[in-house]
């Protein structure tokens, strides 16, 4: 048994984590259907959540130095919350698993303390890709489609893409890590070939708009023009002015707003019409915000009316797939500022490390999921969230262990 700045560090919490990425990846959606014993919006991850954080209560309260910060996210959440419950809204008890990923901060601040910790997360998340892809691939061979050797993509037979989330965002994860490591060209190119034919094959076009935001990433932090300075010194403002801005647009231009989906949509440009729904649900998540009168403070499970969904003849859905847009409609304003906030300051963190190619590979794979939460769900979902939020504890505590001087934000 071992001891971290005084608190109780078992090899079996170590243990408990990664059976929990691993079970989470390999049930994916059905890990948020089940309901454990009868109990409605209760479901299997909120148990392991709630027992996880009573064996770590120390963690919370004496060991973790981000804690103000961590405090002040937990209590902006419970507001919208309550909001909730008083309107009698459904499904209130759902957004609570936002706050459970959440706690993975402060578990991988404590349980990713050096290389070695890291070196075997990078390990286990591609072990998780491979055994979730070749689970996923027997059940589609159980179907009666023969796709391993195909270059067919999935989402031409209905109801086969299952679970696709999963294997898209560990296949970019795993990506990252190979492109990052020290093996020779010749297999890098070999893996990254496979890896990127198998997210063709499951059809996820938002890995290529998170793709970009990567290299848009790389490019800030490694050049020297005077955009990139200017963006790497003041991003918290820029972004909130950003975010202000976008308040005010959708609140005075929802019409102009309107009108250009809708001439996207005829023009028949997307081809597949994913795009389409996307752009008409997210139009009427935050018109429904907005016309809730509460944009700074939000309130969990407040029902969507999805007028243009509707009228284009789409379906409405209970998520966005838009992790961002879900927190602001659910959360507020506020709460997505300061959620944000805690990646973002990761990635334009200003100390550095005599060898930091595993902290940047986690800065990249932490980007890479920033820039996935644009069109599909990874905050509010327990086996994307709790990955997201553990490499950025990790990253933080990476920082502070190597620098003696560090203070808490």
């Amino acid at each position: 048994m071992k001891t971290i700045n005084g608190s109780i560090y078992t090899p079996l919490k170590v243990h408990l984590i990664y059976a929990f990425f691993l079970v989470s990846n390999l049930a994916g959606r059905e890990l948020i259907s089940v309901d454990v014993i009868g109990i409605p919006n209760i479901k299997l991850h909120h148990v392991f959540f709630i027992i996880f954080s009573i064996i770590n209560i120390k963690l919370y309260f004496k060991h973790f130095p981000y804690k103000k910060l961590f405090y002040c996210v937990i209590f902006l959440s419970l507001i919208p919350f309550y909001r909730g419950m008083t309107a009698g809204h459904t499904g209130v008890f759902n957004f609570l698993t936002v706050d459970f990923t959440f706690v993975f901060f402060i578990w991988g601040y404590f349980y990713l303390k050096n290389e070695k910790d890291i070196s075997f997360l990078f390990k286990f998340l591609i072990f998780c890709f491979v055994l979730t892809y070749i689970v996923k691939e027997y059940l589609f061979l159980k179907t009666g489609h023969s796709i391993l050797f195909s270059f067919s993509e999935l989402r031409i037979e209905e109801g086969i893409r299952q679970s696709s989330d999963t294997i898209n965002s560990l296949a970019l994860v795993s990506l990252i890590i190979i492109l990052a490591s020290n093996i020779t060209v010749f297999k890098k190119y070999i893996l990254a070939i496979t890896i990127t034919y198998i997210i063709y094959r499951y059809e996820i076009r938002g890995s290529f708009i998170s793709i970009l935001f990567v290299g848009l990433y790389h490019f800030i932090m490694h050049k020297k023009a005077l955009i990139s300075q200017l963006f790497y010194k003041y991003y918290k403002i820029i972004g909130l002015l950003l975010l202000i801005v976008l308040v005010l647009f959708l609140t005075y231009c929802l019409d102009f707003t309107k009108r250009i989906i809708l001439e996207f949509i005829y023009s028949g440009a997307d081809y597949y019409g994913t795009f389409s729904w996307r752009l008409a649900v997210w139009f009427d998540n935050i018109t429904s915000y907005i016309r809730n009168g509460s944009i700074l403070i939000g309130t969990s499970g407040l029902p969507i009316k999805y007028v243009l969904t509707r009228y284009i003849g789409l379906r409405g859905y209970v998520n966005p797939h838009n992790s961002n847009i879900f927190l602001l409609v659910n959360y507020g304003l506020i709460f997505l500022f300061m959620y944000l906030v805690i990646p973002l300051n990761l990635l334009f963190e200003k100390r550095t490390l005599s060898n930091s190619t595993m902290l940047y590979t986690m800065k990249l794979i932490v980007m890479m999921f920033i820039g996935l939460s644009l069109t599909t769900a990874i905050y509010e979902l327990p086996y994307q969230g709790s990955i997201f939020w553990f490499l950025v504890g990790g990253a933080y505590s990476v920082l502070d262990r190597n620098d003696p001087n560090a203070e808490s934000a």
